[in-house]
């Protein structure tokens, strides 16, 4: 498995699970905060895209992303 697909499956089950804790309902705000404290990144995935100079996952926004889309 990818990095990247290893990580993005981390989120989204902590995702899910901090959802079922707050009754399916979460401002993303709060659910970024509490992913940052459930999942911790390393520095591969703090790291910069050389295209394009975006963080790989900054601040877990890329799943939350997803997620909302």
């Amino acid at each position: 498995m990818s990095r990247t697909t290893d990580l993005a499956s981390k989120l989204v089950f902590e995702v899910l699970k901090v959802l079922k804790e707050n009754d399916g309902e979460l401002p993303s705000s709060l659910l970024m905060e509490e992913l940052s404290k459930r999942v911790p990144l390393d520095d591969w995935a703090k790291g910069i895209l050389e295209k394009t100079g975006n963080i790989i996952f900054a601040g877990n926004q890329f799943c939350i992303s997803i997620l909302l889309t």
